[in-house]
């Protein structure tokens, strides 16, 4: 009977001490912090992402075009800008099977016209490049073509781009396009000249040195962005491969 009566008091002891130390201990929440969605939306449209990449993002992430769209800003909003851009970009090129519309795309009608001329194509097919570019790499893809076509309507070989294109096209990156081509790159300047291909990230690889005087062909794919610096790597102008044989002459 001891033994019984112990064990019992013992079991009371250790619910009462369980009992206390959870009225002691604060209340925490369980339930994942709640995402802003009305202000997430908001930094979605305030940024670079289009119609075309939420409908990417909502097929790869399994989520409706809404969600898609707050989800975006969500990330935006965080601590490593940079980071949430390469998750995005990087959700919206596996989303390949998911294609879009040239209204997806929001580039106007001008972009378009922009656009045909550089490509040396009508405006019909000129929007059905846009198409296949944005479905597989992004509208982003896009808008660096974009940038680039308007820095370059004078068109042609021999092209001189302006200093402004630098500003005009940071953070372009060259697109997923399989389309061969060669730009030659000539240094008409009397200063050493560094030449760069433009990653898929954004990110500039050297490639060449050109000396004043000195030329040299790359082989490269169409659209793919190139950028000429000085030593100190400082942006002389950028240009893009156009799907003839191009020629960059660079004078400054």
């Amino acid at each position: 009977m001891k033994t019984i009566i112990g064990n019992l008091n013992k079991q009371c002891m250790t619910a009462c001490i369980f009992a206390m130390t959870a009225l002691a201990l604060p209340s925490v929440s369980l339930q994942p912090a709640q995402a802003n969605t009305q202000q997430d939306t908001a930094r979605y449209y305030n940024s670079v992402y289009k119609y075309c990449d939420a409908k990417k993002i909502a097929a790869a992430w399994n989520l409706n075009i809404d969600g898609a769209k707050a989800l975006i800003g969500n990330k935006l909003g965080g601590p490593n800008v940079v980071g949430a851009k390469a998750i995005i970009d990087s959700a919206i090129r596996s989303a390949s099977n998911t294609r879009c519309t040239y209204q997806d795309t929001e580039v106007t009608y001008s972009d378009a016209q922009a656009l045909a001329g550089y490509w040396g194509r009508s405006v019909s097919a000129a929007k059905s490049k846009v198409v296949d570019i944005a479905s597989d790499d992004g509208t982003q893809a896009v808008y660096s073509i974009i940038a680039l076509a308007r820095s370059n309507s004078g068109g042609g070989s021999n092209t001189t781009v302006s200093d402004a294109s630098c500003q005009q096209l940071r953070g372009s990156r060259s697109p997923g396009t399989q389309q061969k081509t060669t730009v030659t790159f000539t240094n008409s300047s009397n200063q050493t000249r560094l030449i760069d291909w433009v990653d898929f990230n954004g990110k500039p690889v050297r490639y060449q040195t050109l000396q004043p005087g000195q030329s040299y062909q790359q082989s490269t794919y169409v659209s793919h962005v190139w950028r000429v610096t000085d030593n100190a790597g400082n942006c002389i102008q950028m240009s893009a491969a156009r799907n003839s044989n191009d020629s960059v002459n660079i004078r400054r």
